[in-house]
């Protein structure tokens, strides 16, 4: 049967062409949401990190970003005798990164060779970005500027394909991909934070002893985090305020 015949069948069969339709939006949608991750977790994929939880606790391992959760993979397994089990990893789902998680760290010795040259390359890009990579930036805040307004041309487009062809089910999962590539392409755009992406920045945060400042080069934001490189790590003063000398 010709490709021609097979299309002019699901013209005329309304039910055939909506299941299509359906089955394709949905396959579409699904990877768009497996693919998208937080930028500035993607950032520490594959790095040995230590993650500072808000109720004290320390975890260090290896990070791998999923798109619904994140898992630190230990460089040990944490042995529990008396339970007769070990720990091989801790997962975090998506819900607990923003109410659980105070700063993740990455620190220079923990590198390997290959994340040192990764590392180094994202400063000179953040520093220097190339033409390419400003106007792709600008792109990105002029989607996130108007977004509503791309999200209802987008969803009118979509919707007036499946409601022409296969009916309302379709039309629902279509603008349902609409919105996913807007927010794909898109990121939270904040003026006062963009002006300030490459420079030296200090940040200060609220932790369980008190606030403590970072200074570094901003390198991204987004709704939940702000990345920062080269950060100035005085472990002494630190461990002088947390012993109170």
């Amino acid at each position: 049967m010709a490709a021609k015949d097979i299309w002019t069948m699901l013209l005329d069969n309304v039910l055939a062409l909506t299941i299509v339709l359906i089955l394709l939006t949905s396959i579409i949608n699904a990877f768009i949401k497996h693919r998208s991750r937080d930028k500035c977790l993607k950032d520490f994929r594959g790095f040995f990190v230590t993650l500072l939880l808000k109720n004290g606790k320390t975890i260090r391992g290896k990070m791998k970003l999923f798109s619904s959760s994140m898992e630190i993979e230990y460089q040990q397994p944490e042995s529990k005798e008396q339970d007769g089990y070990c720990r091989n990893s801790y997962i975090m789902m998506n819900d607990e990164l923003e109410a659980d998680i105070q700063a993740i760290h990455c620190y220079h010795w923990d590198l390997t060779p290959k994340n040192k040259r990764l590392r180094e390359k994202s400063i000179k890009r953040s520093y220097k970005p190339s033409l390419f990579r400003r106007i792709a930036r600008t792109m990105r805040n002029s989607v996130n500027t108007l977004r509503d307004a791309f999200n209802k041309s987008i969803n009118l487009f979509f919707g007036k394909i499946g409601g022409n062809i296969a009916g309302g089910r379709a039309t629902q999962e279509l603008t349902s991909v609409g919105s996913s590539i807007v927010n794909v392409f898109g990121n939270t755009y904040e003026a006062v934070l963009e002006k300030y992406i490459g420079r030296n920045v200090v940040v200060e945060i609220v932790e369980n002893d008190g606030k403590r400042e970072y200074a570094g080069i901003l390198k991204e934001y987004t709704a939940r985090y702000l990345e920062l490189l080269n950060v100035n790590y005085d472990f002494l003063a630190i461990l002088r305020n947390k012993l109170g000398l």
